[in-house]
């Protein structure tokens, strides 16, 4: 039955969606090629720990809409992006960049790992590059007039960066964000069973998406190492993989950042972040002594001190497991020629 004359400017309908930027692209279907929306204004982004489906609950949502409804109406805004390593502070950075009239960010929105499952799984199919491109020009429609769209992916969707920047074009920049092993190893460690799960869910995505490319290698025997040896072989991936992107795009469009220097002088980083994001000067010594950087990221009912959030990566249990998986990751940096550290180029 074909839909009623007045269907793309009905509520849910695809015109009064496009028209209003709280409805964000929610999820791809590359069987049906559709898109599904969900109503995320931001006072309710604001409440979410991640635009995911894990913790939307009851947000509404749309009807999947074709593409094909969805027509010419909307073309790309400035976006960026802040692609990271995992426990190094990226949802406390997007929590500072939502600054009303300034710039929205939005943490790990389902959009982009949608499309990163039918990347992965269906490789580069015809319906593929217009899913991106009409994905991300509705995701970089500003809330507000003159705001700017910063997205933090997951970093289970690192592998698509270079496809999130080429299809965004030159204006589009990125932030690879990252904490040193040392911190991103004690931040396993201190989740036990659960940092475990994570360590061998990040190895398994990273040897099919953004594996070591040294001529010969084979995939690593996730069964022969230990939870933090597989840790610290992800970790490597994703550190070789930022570098590649870094010298892919340049510094023009491509900088980074070491969780520690954020932390040791927000601040900075956020005027440095303006700066090259082109957003206003002014008001981030406001934002770094304000209340987002008092409390937890992801639990904001609780404090966040950023001296006891280095003691804590310091006084990490199982430091003899910690020493022996970071003596592996040094064995696996040399044997891929992948870096154990990037320069904070954010600064220069």
């Amino acid at each position: 039955m074909s839909p009623p004359k007045d269907w793309p400017r009905r509520p849910g309908g695809p015109h009064a969606l496009v028209d209003d930027p709280a409805w964000l692209p929610h999820e791809y279907n590359l069987a049906t090629d559709t898109l599904t929306f969900a109503h995320l204004p931001r006072d309710v982004q604001r409440q979410l720990t991640f635009l995911s489906p894990r913790f939307m609950g009851a947000i509404e949502k749309s009807q999947p809409i074709p593409l094909s409804d969805l027509g010419g109406r909307f073309g790309a805004q400035p976006m960026h992006f802040i692609f990271h390593t995992a426990f190094c502070c990226s949802t406390l950075l997007t929590r500072a960049l939502d600054v009303p009239g300034v710039s929205m960010g939005l943490k790990e929105p389902a959009i982009i790992a949608s499309l990163a499952s039918h990347w992965m799984t269906s490789g580069y199919r015809t319906a593929t590059p217009r899913a991106f491109r009409t994905s991300l020009n509705l995701l970089s429609r500003p809330l507000t007039p003159k705001e700017v769209q910063i997205v933090k992916p997951t970093n289970a969707a690192n592998f698509i960066a270079a496809q999130l920047l080429h299809t965004q074009g030159a204006r589009s920049k990125a932030i690879l964000l990252y904490s040193n092993l040392e911190v991103h190893l004690s931040a396993i460690a201190r989740r036990g069973e659960e940092g475990a799960v994570m360590a061998r869910s990040f190895l398994a995505s990273f040897q099919r998406t953004i594996p070591f490319r040294a001529e010969g290698s084979k995939p690593l025997d996730a069964a022969l190492l230990t939870d933090l040896q597989a840790a610290s072989a992800a970790w490597l991936m994703n550190m070789a993989y930022f570098a590649e992107l870094e010298r892919s795009f340049g510094r023009d469009r491509v900088r980074v950042l070491n969780a520690d220097a954020f932390i040791a002088d927000p601040a900075r980083a956020l005027k440095a972040i303006a700066n090259f994001f082109d957003l206003p000067p002014e008001g981030w010594d406001d934002v770094a002594a304000g209340d987002v950087f008092a409390e937890h990221a992801k639990r904001p009912s609780l404090r966040f001190d950023a001296e006891a959030y280095r003691a804590q990566n310091m006084a990490s249990p199982r430091r003899s497991d910690l020493a022996a998986a970071y003596d592996y990751a040094r064995k696996l940096s040399g044997e891929f020629n992948a870096p154990m550290s990037l320069p904070d180029t954010l600064f220069s």
